[in-house]
């Protein structure tokens, strides 16, 4: 996972396996910094695979980013990873 901190906007970029192996590290990378102070756009555009670690992850990153006040975007979401959220009734843009 990479987090980019831009001018405009803070980007997380997902890695390409969201699975509970790289989790750890990833929730680490997003709690270290101060990921909430300009909104934040998610980019799924390597994610191969994802699985409900993951899924609960970026629900918990979108509710951090939203009580902080600030806006979320979601980029690059393919039609199969929409489609696991989907299954545990999660629409990533109405959170």
């Amino acid at each position: 996972m990479e987090v980019k901190f831009l001018k405009t906007k803070t980007k997380v970029i997902l890695p390409p396996e969201c699975e509970i192996f790289a989790v750890e590290e990833a929730y680490q990378k997003l709690n270290a910094k101060k990921i909430v102070e300009k909104p934040v756009e998610i980019d799924f555009s390597k994610v191969s695979t994802i699985d409900t670690t993951f899924i609960q992850l970026i629900v918990s990153l979108i509710k951090t980013v939203k009580a902080a006040g600030k806006t979320y975007s979601i980029k690059n979401l393919s039609e199969e990873i929409k489609k696991k959220f989907e299954l545990y009734g999660i629409d990533l843009n109405d959170l």
